[in-house]
C-alpha cells in the first residue's frame, strides 16, 4: 500500500511514500515521547499495530504492569496474558448465552471477570 504525506499528514495521492517510512517516523516520535497523544482514523482494512494478532500486546501490557508494580509478585507477564485472554473467552460467552443481548462485550466486562479480583 501506498500513502502520501501532506505537511505531516497521511493522506493518499499526495507524495508518495510507502508506509513504513511514515508509520516509522510516527513510531520514533511515539517512543521518544514528541507526541502526547496519536489518534487516526482506520479507513478499509488498514490498521497499524505492532504485533501480528491484538491479544500478542497482552504479555507487553504485562511487562508494564511488572515494571510500574502494578502485577502481583506470583503473576508473570504471560500468566497476566493468559488470564487476560481467558477472561475475554468468558466475557464473550455471557454475550453468546441463550436469551443475551447481542453485542461485543466491554472492557469493563473483560476486566470485571480477570482472575484474583
Amino acid at each position: 500500500m501506498v500513502i502520501g504525506t501532506v505537511r505531516g499528514g497521511m493522506s493518499s495521492g499526495a507524495a508518495e511514500t510507502t508506509a513504513p517510512d511514515v508509520f516509522g517516523d510516527v513510531r520514533a516520535r511515539l517512543e521518544a515521547g514528541a507526541i502526547d497523544l496519536f489518534t487516526c482514523d482506520v479507513f478499509d482494512t488498514l490498521l497499524w499495530r505492532p504485533v501480528a494478532e491484538p491479544h500478542h500486546l497482552f504479555v507487553r501490557l504485562g511487562r508494564r504492569l511488572r515494571a510500574t508494580g502494578l502485577l502481583a509478585d506470583h503473576v508473570s507477564a504471560r500468566d497476566f496474558a493468559r488470564g487476560r485472554r481467558e477472561a475475554e473467552r468468558q466475557a464473550r460467552r455471557l454475550h453468546q448465552a441463550p436469551g443475551a443481548a447481542w453485542g461485543e462485550c466491554t472492557l469493563e466486562e473483560i476486566w470485571a471477570a480477570m482472575p484474583g479480583r
